[in-house]
């Protein structure tokens, strides 16, 4: 039996369960190591923003809106890819939903969070990761991890930065 622990979050599974409803209009897709790769080498000159999150995790949710308004500043600069780690269940019955309520615009991955698979995928990108969602890995064009923001993101630093490497 393999447990994931998630700190950082105030809420438990069951809670923000959305259900079926509307179509997602947008892919989603399992995410491996080398769906990360090609997406890097895909991103042309932008840096990529990869967000670990889970639908029951408050924290995560809260900060959806300001990845989508980064997202949306800067498209010729940021590129956002946000991966559900929530369990299988939840991949297949809420997850969804849940995209498409949270007007997620864009193909969304996902790693079960139930197996250990999701664990080993995110320390092998982050070896210090803790299990604590929401975690943000930020990439360069070349594919070099240039910032790890563990928690919810400060937007107007992100903002900061972005400036920063894009000016």
């Amino acid at each position: 039996m393999f447990l994931l622990i998630l700190s950082g979050c105030e809420s438990n599974p069951s809670d923000n369960r959305a259900g079926a409803g509307s179509e997602l209009s947008h892919p989603l897709s399992e995410f491996s190591n080398k769906v990360l790769q090609d997406s890097l080498k895909a991103s042309g000159n932008r840096l990529t923003l990869v967000n670990f999150y889970a639908t029951w995790c408050r924290p995560c949710v809260k900060e959806i809106p300001d990845l989508l308004a980064l997202q949306q500043k800067y498209p010729n600069a940021l590129r956002l890819m946000m991966v559900s780690i929530d369990d299988r269940e939840v991949v297949a019955s809420v997850l969804p939903q849940f995209l498409v309520s949270h007007q997620i615009p864009f193909a969304t991955w996902y790693t079960y969070g139930d197996t250990p698979d999701a664990s080993t995928l995110i320390t092998s990108l982050y070896p210090s990761w803790n299990s604590s969602i929401p975690l943000s890995l930020l990439y360069d064009p070349n594919g070099n991890l240039l910032q790890v923001i563990t928690g919810q993101i400060d937007p107007e630093k992100m903002n900061q930065y972005i400036q920063s490497l894009t000016l």
